[in-house]
């Protein structure tokens, strides 16, 4: 049987519909939660450039393991949503889903096996086990 195996272009420029079918409008935060941090934040960057050429404006972030919430709200999210203009901000870092994951708008979670308990609090699950051919896993329970 052969594998699927989208092209990365495809996967991004899904994703960056979803969001924007999601969140058209305002000051919109994204997170990009991983373990391996040069995957995050290589598909966070690419995920941005899909985004500007969709005609948005975009900008970037990374969260260090363990940062605290009052300290990521304050230093990386409240300066973003200080402005009026429409914009998104990707954020990308390991353990964003967790005691963080009431900042974001839309949380994309990249792993190859994904645990259970980030599928309940991420928007959108992409599996990375090919980096170059990123596919979107859909955690249906029923």
């Amino acid at each position: 049987m052969a594998r699927w195996a989208p092209e990365r272009t495809d996967t991004l420029h899904a994703l960056a519909e979803e969001v924007l079918q999601n969140y058209g409008h305002g000051r919109v935060v994204v997170a990009i939660d991983g373990q391996d941090a040069a995957i995050t934040g290589s598909l966070a960057d690419d995920l941005a450039v899909e985004l500007r050429a969709l005609g948005k404006s975009v900008e970037r972030a990374s969260v260090a393991t363990g940062a605290q919430v009052d300290a990521v709200r304050a230093t990386v999210v409240a300066p973003f949503r200080a402005s009026e203009a429409d914009g998104y901000l990707l954020v990308d870092g390991a353990g964003l889903l967790g005691e963080l994951g009431g900042l974001w708008n839309f949380s994309v979670r990249l792993d190859s096996r994904v645990a259970s308990s980030d599928r309940a609090e991420a928007s959108a699950i992409v599996n990375v086990d090919d980096p170059e051919h990123p596919r979107r896993v859909f955690a249906d329970s029923c």
